[in-house]
C-alpha cells in the first residue's frame, strides 16, 4: 500500500510537471495526517514537491488524509487549505488523497 502511494504521488507530480508556467515561484505543502509516510518517504515526497513548486511556479499543496471525505467535505477543505495559505487569485493545485483504506 505505501509503494502504491508513493507511485501515485509521483504520477501526480509528473502530470504537474507538465502544466502552463506562470512569473512566480511556487510553494509546497505536504500534510501526512494519518502519519502513513516514512520519515524517508516523507523526505523524498518534500523533495519532490519543491521540484515541482520549482519547476511548475505552481502552489501546491498535497494532503493524505486518513478518514473518508465526502466530495463535498473534500473541496470545502482543500479551497479552505489553498485559501488559508495562498493568496487570492494565485496559482496552484491542492490534492485530497483519501488513504483511510475505506
Amino acid at each position: 500500500m505505501k509503494k502504491f502511494n508513493i507511485v501515485l504521488l509521483t504520477v501526480l507530480l509528473m502530470l504537474l510537471h507538465m502544466t502552463a508556467v506562470s512569473a512566480f515561484a511556487g510553494e509546497f505543502h505536504l500534510f501526512d495526517k494519518g502519519k502513513r509516510l516514512s520519515d524517508a518517504d516523507f523526505a523524498e515526497v518534500t523533495e519532490r514537491l519543491q521540484e515541482t513548486a520549482d519547476n511548475t511556479h505552481l502552489n501546491v499543496i498535497v494532503i493524505l488524509g486518513n478518514e473518508q471525505l465526502s466530495d463535498i467535505t473534500i473541496e470545502s477543505l482543500t479551497n479552505e487549505t489553498y485559501d488559508q495559505l495562498f493568496s487570492e487569485g494565485s496559482d496552484g493545485v491542492c490534492f485530497y488523497l483519501d488513504l483511510s483504506g475505506a
